[in-house]
Order: structure tokens, then C-alpha cells, then sequence
């Protein structure tokens, strides 16, 4: 591989390469013959071809989701400008894992020169998308969620903030800010020429300029303000918000029990005892909650979880950059990673994709109404069956009492 694990890794923070401390505790390293770079045998280039084909499907799948949330539905559908701007930065995330990870390893194990320049052309613009998109994933999953809530409580946190408008405007700040604050990479990164060295690709690599690795304000950006901002803060909010939104339905099934009338409960003869377990089963299961919503809550829970898995791999790969764990190193070869580094830098940038590509399977699975737009739109509904109403159908009064 011919850039840092920086670029490499969707989780990853720093660069093996070089450690950037402080102003005065850099060390000046010599400079190297020879582009960084990573091993690349048959297992690695099956992996990621396997890989970069599912990151195909799932950017097809995310914007065909995007399209039933955007053409699907009507005023009294709940609202879905949160998550289809979520299925665009998926789909992008799945691109973007296509151009960092598969042309990477398919130039490097097929040894095609062309494509080894191509490469390099887009890589820097390329990661810097990449980190933009990691940023503003988290907070768009955040304002899914706080919806998700704001539709099961009677506590709102803003009407504003859930209106049409408010919708708007927090996506348009979302996405500049996640811009703006994702912006210095592409100031700080280059593609280095080693024109001396005797493998070919091994003559281009991308690494920080000497301005990033000398300045200080630099280093406490891109390890402790981006880690503040991309992993802790998401974190803290999404596992508060969804341990909220949990105990709020376990406390409306409760409700629920409680409205079951006496009659049902109470004198029961042994002959009518099955019947009346019906009856109370049935009314157990009526939900306060209209169906979409309680689907699209579902959903938005099993989507963060997954989310917050990958969270916690990056936080463990962090912490170990950041202590400069001799596991990460090659003992042969101090400009490629060690094995360990490799692999468990890829299984986290695979399950960063991955999460990604796979939302349509998870909203198919918790909401019945997308799973049969789904099989609607791509005309492969099963002989027999009716074909689904699309999404405007799903609720027949507004659900969102916010929603202006």
C-alpha cells in the first residue's frame, strides 16, 4: 500500500510514519528512499475485492433508498429528510471505500501502472471526502435519533427544530460545518515523488507536509479535536439517547397493561380463560404509537448500535496510535505497517463500510413498509401478493405533532 494507514484506514488518526508529538519533541527523520507502504498478498486482495463489491451494492442500495424516501412519500408520511441524507453519505462512504481500498490493493497485487498514477491523482481529495462524510454521519444518526424521540415522548426538545425548516436548516449547517472543520487535510496532505527508489510503486505515497508534522495546533487537531468531535461526543450522545428511547417504549408497553379493563383480567371462568388471553394480548400489543413510527424507531436503534460498534474499535485503534503501540510496527521495515496493524486497520475500515452498505437489509427487516417499497420499486414482488402502498399509506393522520 503506498500511503499512511492515515489514508488507509476510515478509523485511523495517525501515520506509523511519522510521530507527530509537539513543536519540540519532533524528531526530524530522515527522509526515505522509498514510499511508505503495506503488504499486499493474495488473502488481503481476495478480502478487499470482496469487500469493494459489497461497497458497490451498497452504494446502489443506499441510493435506491434515497430515492423511496425522497419519491415515496407524501405530507403524512413521518419525516425523512434526516435519514435520506443519511442514505447519501452512506452511499458515498461506499463509493469512497471503492476508490481508497479496492483500486489501491487491485494496482499494487495486478501490478498496473496506470492505475498506480491514477491513484494518486485523487487519493487526497478522495481521504479528505472521506473524513468529511465520518463527521457528519455521526450527528445526522444524532438528529435521527433525537427525532425518533421527539415522536415517543410528550417532551419535545424544540418545536422548531423538528419543522420543516428547522429540518432544513440543520442539515445546511451540518453539512458546511462538517466541510469547514474536515477542510485543513487538504491543506496538510501531498503526494510525495521518490524518484530513486527501485520499485515502482513505491515512488509516489501521500504524507503530511512539513508544516503538519512541525506545528503544534496541527497535532491537537487531528488526534484530540477531531477525536472529541468524531467519536466521543456521538458516542456519549447516541448510547444517552437510545438507552432514553428503550426505556421510553418498555415504559408505553407498561401503559398499555395497565389500560387493559378489568373484565379481562378479573373473574375469568377456566372455560373463557384462552379467549381472554387473546383479547389481552391484543390489547397488550396495541401500541400508543402509530406503526411507522414505532418501525422507524426500531430501525434507528439497530442502525446506531452498529454504528457505535464500529465506534468502539476506532476509540481501541486510537488509543493505541496514540500510546505508539510496538504491535503497529514492522520490526523489519520501519516505513510498513506490521501485520497486526493491517489487518485490524482494514476489519475496522470494512466495518465502517460495511455498516454502511447494509442499512437497507436493517430497515427491510424492522419496517415492513420500506421492505415492500423496496421490492415494489426493483418489480421483484412475490406472485399472489398485492403490491405495497407506498409510504404515503403507512399512517393515516400526521405522526409528527411537530412537524410544521
Amino acid at each position: 500500500m503506498c500511503v499512511p494507514k492515515t489514508i488507509k484506514c476510515f478509523g485511523s488518526s495517525e501515520s506509523p510514519r511519522f510521530q507527530m508529538t509537539s513543536v519540540n519533541d519532533t524528531v526530524e527523520l530522515p527522509q526515505p528512499t522509498c514510499g511508505y507502504t503495506e503488504e499486499c498478498g493474495f488473502g488481503r486482495f481476495l478480502f478487499v475485492s470482496i469487500a469493494s463489491s459489497l461497497a458497490v451494492l451498497g452504494a446502489a442500495a443506499n441510493l435506491l433508498l434515497a430515492y423511496i424516501f425522497t419519491f415515496k412519500t407524501k405530507k403524512n408520511t413521518p419525516p425523512t429528510l434526516y435519514p435520506t441524507a443519511l442514505a447519501l453519505m452512506d452511499a458515498a462512504l461506499c463509493i469512497l471505500y471503492f476508490l481508497c481500498f479496492g483500486v489501491d490493493v487491485f494496482m499494487l497485487y495486478l501490478r498496473i501502472e496506470s492505475l498506480f498514477i491514477i491513484y494518486h491523482l485523487y487519493i487526497v481529495p478522495a481521504f479528505v471526502m472521506v473524513k468529511i462524510v465520518q463527521l457528519i454521519i455521526p450527528y445526522l444518526l444524532i438528529f435521527v435519533t433525537m427525532e425518533r424521540y421527539a415522536w415517543i415522548s410528550k417532551h419535545c426538545f424544540s418545536e422548531w427544530l423538528f419543522s420543516r425548516v428547522g429540518r432544513i436548516s440543520n442539515l445546511v449547517l451540518c453539512l458546511v460545518l462538517g466541510g469547514l472543520i474536515r477542510l485543513p487535510p487538504a491543506f496538510a496532505l501531498t503526494v510525495e515523488s521518490y524518484p530513486e527508489c527501485l520499485d515502482f510503486f513505491r515512488t509516489l505515497a501521500v504524507d503530511y507536509r512539513r508544516w503538519a508534522k512541525e506545528t503544534e495546533w496541527y497535532n491537537f487537531y487531528d488526534l484530540h479535536l477531531i477525536g472529541i468531535l468524531q467519536i466521543f461526543i456521538p458516542f456519549i450522545v447516541l448510547v444517552v439517547l437510545n438507552c432514553i428511547i428503550l426505556r421510553r417504549l418498555l415504559t408505553t408497553d407498561q401503559e398499555n397493561i395497565k389500560k387493559v379493563p378489568p373484565i379481562y383480567i378479573d373473574g375469568i371462568s377456566s372455560g373463557s380463560s384462552r379467549a381472554s388471553f387473546k383479547v389481552l394480548r391484543m390489547t397488550i400489543k396495541r401500541p400508543t404509537m402509530s406503526p411507522a413510527v414505532r418501525h422507524a424507531v426500531y430501525t434507528t436503534v439497530i442502525i446506531v448500535t452498529s454504528y457505535l460498534i464500529c465506534s468502539g474499535l476506532h476509540l481501541l485503534l486510537t488509543f493505541m496510535e496514540k500510546t505508539d503501540a510496538a504491535i503497529l510496527k514492522s520490526d523489519d521495515d520501519p516505513t510498513k505497517a506490521s501485520i497486526f496493524y493491517t489487518i485490524f486497520g482494514d476489519m475496522i475500515s470494512f466495518l465502517y463500510m460495511f455498516t454502511s452498505a447494509i442499512r437497507i437489509f436493517i430497515y427491510c427487516k424492522c419496517n415492513p413498509t420500506v421492505r415492500e417499497n423496496v421490492l415494489n420499486t426493483l418489480d421483484i414482488c412475490p406472485r399472489g401478493l398485492a403490491r405495497a402502498p407506498t409510504l404515503d399509506l403507512i399512517s393515516i393522520t400526521p405522526v409528527s405533532p411537530v412537524d410544521i
